[in-house]
């Protein structure tokens, strides 16, 4: 027997010396969890293709490379979920990853795919209460606190740009970003499923519509409130209606940032996030 492959074989014995890193808190989670209780992973492959620094002009090829490539290396998770009957998994391709919600006993028949590096639990994040300031009138925060005046009295407004909120959602039909919004091709997104077909804040406070408006939001309402005016905005939904979220979601939206209209041959990235 050549001398490489015997020592292969006694670094691999038992099998299980061999299988995929589970994280902490995955770990802890199987050792009280049923075996048919249905847990969410995310699946680290131990050779992703991995982005890589472009000019802005390049962003399109650097997108699209990124995607064929690692979807190419992680069709044998995909494969593996279709033989084990697992129907509730999706490509991290940004980040060289797959996302799974199986049961629990089939954790470790995963962990042993020779392509794992790592197994997560997809952990649950709430969102926390704002603690509110002592209340100012708009536009101080534009003309005291940041001086964005200045820039516009230079014809600086961001005209051209794309900024990109992550949050509660936004509302889409507030006077001051309706006219900003670039609409549902490429504009939109939402990892929970609630609300699939038009922006919408869930946030009793309007969380996410208040930040897009610091952001991009116009003087239509009578009162200058956002620091790029000219700026055209997009968003993705990272909390749900119950103002949650977990890391599968959150890779979910960010990956969408990276090819919002799902063509990576349209310069439909933003610009800010």
């Amino acid at each position: 027997m050549v001398p490489g492959l015997l020592l292969g074989l006694l670094l691999c014995q038992p099998p299980a010396a061999c299988a995929a890193e589970l994280s902490p808190p995955l770990s802890q989670l199987l050792k009280t969890a049923r075996q048919d209780a249905v847990i969410p992973v995310i699946v680290r492959i131990k050779s992703p293709h991995k982005a890589f620094a472009v000019t802005r002009g390049k962003r399109n090829e650097a997108v699209g490379r990124l995607k064929r490539e690692n979807t190419l290396a992680l069709a044998p998770l995909k494969r593996w979920a279709r033989k084990n009957g697992v129907v509730e998994y999706s490509e991290l391709w940004s980040i060289g990853a797959a996302a799974f919600r199986l049961p629990a006993g089939l954790v470790a028949a995963l962990a042993a795919l020779p392509e794992v590096a790592l197994i997560e639990l997809s952990q649950t994040h709430t969102l926390a209460r704002a603690q509110l300031s002592e209340e100012k009138t708009p536009p101080w925060n534009l003309e005291e606190a940041v001086k964005a005046t200045n820039l516009w009295a230079r014809g600086v407004r961001g005209n051209g740009a794309t900024v990109a909120i992550l949050d509660t959602g936004v509302d889409a039909e507030h006077i001051d970003l309706l006219t900003g919004w670039v609409g549902l091709e490429g504009g939109w997104f939402d990892p929970h499923k609630e609300h699939d077909y038009a922006p919408f804040d869930s946030h009793p406070d309007g969380h996410g519509t208040g930040v897009a408006g610091l952001a991009v939001g116009s003087n239509l309402s009578a009162v200058p409130v956002g620091m790029a005016p000219g700026a055209k905005w997009i968003a993705a939904k990272i909390f749900d209606d119950a103002e949650n979220t977990n890391d599968i979601a959150i890779h979910e939206a960010f990956q969408w940032v990276l090819n919002p209209d799902g063509d990576p041959d349209t310069a439909d990235q933003p610009d800010v996030v």
